[in-house]
């Protein structure tokens, strides 16, 4: 019999084809920026993975959207071929560590702020939320499909599950990865890279490995993906 945990699990893995109302209801802008046709780049800016720190250290900017790879693919497919796209991935759990406590925080916005009262805030804590979704295919999927909580793979890979970005940073070696797409796209002079979002410095409990556990089955194709250790 296949588990709640194992069922959201693959309707999150159908989400690189989906495009449900809560994406839709968040607005996401699909577009190539100003400042990544001048530097001939495509920042593919999966949330909660730095992408403010870095476009902001670079070019005083927050991001430009969370815009999928596949679809700046199909809406500016001459930029996708001749620009140098880039990601920058997490630890899955973590990341879905940093999200709830981003958005328990408010968000960015009303939409954040009402998935928050109306999803998250059910749950005393992160831990029971994570337990929930464990036996609630439905919550585990409605969660899943926020922008925030979305696998990374759906930001960087194409319907057949390929990866269509040329340079994947991971987040524990960000700096390093950092000054590498820095000179990939001719800046001469690095900035120094700013602090991480203050999200990631809210104190929290210590995350239990029963959470963990439940956490990798759910982002079981991004630990696949990506090469994290459960």
């Amino acid at each position: 019999m296949v588990s709640p945990v194992e069922m959201a699990a693959r309707e999150a893995f159908k989400l690189i084809s989906v495009v449900d109302r809560e994406a839709i209801s968040q607005k996401t802008h699909i577009g190539v920026s100003e400042v990544e046709r001048k530097y001939k780049f495509i920042y593919i800016h999966i949330p909660k993975c730095a992408g403010n720190a870095i476009l902001g250290s670079l070019f005083g900017e927050e991001g430009f959207g969370h815009s999928e790879a596949k679809q700046i693919k199909k809406m500016f497919p001459d930029e996708f071929r001749d620009f140098h796209s880039v990601a920058v991935v997490r630890d899955p759990i973590k990341r879905f560590e940093s999200a709830y406590y981003y958005l328990m925080q408010g968000g960015k916005g009303k939409n954040d702020i009402e998935f928050r009262d109306k999803v998250l805030a059910k749950f005393d804590c992160l831990e029971k939320l994570v337990e929930a979704m464990s036996k609630d295919v439905h919550l585990a999927i409605k969660v899943m499909r926020w922008t925030h909580f979305k696998p990374q793979w759906s930001f960087i890979c194409d319907g057949h599950g390929q990866v269509l970005v040329d340079q994947i940073i991971r987040m524990e070696s960000l700096e390093e990865g950092y000054i590498l797409f820095a000179k990939s796209i001719g800046l001469e002079r690095v900035p120094l890279l700013r602090k991480i979002n203050s999200s990631d410095k809210v104190s929290r409990d210590p995350i239990t490995g029963k959470a963990k556990a439940i956490i990798s089955k759910l982002y079981s194709e991004d630990i696949r993906l990506l090469g994290y250790e459960v």
